[in-house]
């Protein structure tokens, strides 16, 4: 079980990492230009499926990722982009609502572009997923890893050798006296 919470807390500072990973390419984009973009498409979803209708897609599993698909219009150009973000938990998709709920098809969201280079674009972290800014699934990993090596040590400490408990008084004594 020992060997259990600590696959979990490593599982736990990878989703850290991951997170910060986004959060750094949204820090980047930061000073770039904002524009108003249209979801054409957006979904939790598996990494095979991703956009195609397949019922993999509908289901509700453990580990999901979100797959958004937009474009925007900048002067007389036109783009189109999509932004994949995951994995994360489903638990936090049913406590605010799935990314198709949230970001219907033909909805207008911000996004921000390099000006440098248009086709360069970033949807805010906080549309796509606003649990994940805080680490969720992280600290869940992280909790559940700490619960896990919690219950070890108390399994451990029950694996104690009941034979001393069994000795008379004197053994007792004996032992006191040579701390």
């Amino acid at each position: 079980m020992r060997g259990l919470s600590y696959f979990m807390f490593v599982l736990g500072i990878s989703y850290l990492v991951l997170v910060g990973m986004e959060y750094n390419k949204v820090i980047q984009s930061q000073n770039w230009n904002q524009v108003n973009a249209t979801v054409e498409k957006s979904i939790n979803g598996v990494p095979l499926t991703k956009f195609e209708p397949n019922k993999f897609n509908d289901m509700t599993a453990f580990v999901n990722w979100t797959y958004i698909r937009y474009h925007y219009v900048i002067g007389a150009a036109h783009y189109d982009a999509e932004q994949e973000l995951g994995p994360h938990l489903s638990v936090f998709d049913s406590m605010i609502g799935s990314i198709k709920k949230r970001l219907p098809s033909n909805s207008t969201i911000e996004i921000r572009y390099n000006p440098r280079d248009p086709k360069d674009s970033r949807v805010g972290f906080e549309v796509l997923r606003p649990m994940e800014t805080y680490g969720g699934t992280a600290l869940v990993f992280i909790f559940i890893g700490a619960v896990l090596f919690y219950m070890s040590k108390v399994h451990e400490a029950t694996l104690t050798d009941d034979q001393e408990l069994n000795q008379p008084l004197e053994y007792f004594e004996k032992k006191r006296r040579k701390l």
